[in-house]
């Protein structure tokens, strides 16, 4: 009985995890994963000159520390390709990348 109940609260913690996700948006632009962190300060300057929320995380690579730069979330997909015209017009790339 006691691993039937251990199955039960396993589920229950994907279907939390999923409804953050949905409150916060499934689409992010993901401009890049850079090792220098005062470019990344430069261009979240230039995101937040054109009113585009960024947000920066580090994270471990096969190369060592590196920081990823998202602009996001966004509930729809229409509104993360449109956020990624503005970043164009900046002169940066991206990517329209989904969390689900």
């Amino acid at each position: 009985k006691a691993e039937p109940a251990k199955v039960e609260q396993v589920k229950a913690e994907p279907a939390k995890v999923e409804n953050k996700a949905a409150a916060g948006g499934n689409y992010f632009v993901q401009i890049g994963v850079f090792s220098d962190p005062d470019k990344v300060k430069q261009m979240q300057e230039k995101l937040s000159e054109k009113g585009l929320k960024s947000s920066d995380e580090l994270i471990d690579t096969a190369k060592g520390k590196k920081t990823r730069l998202r602009v996001g979330p966004f509930e729809a997909k229409k509104d993360a390709e449109s956020a990624m015209e503005k970043i164009k017009s900046l002169g940066l790339t991206g990517v329209v990348v989904s969390v689900n």
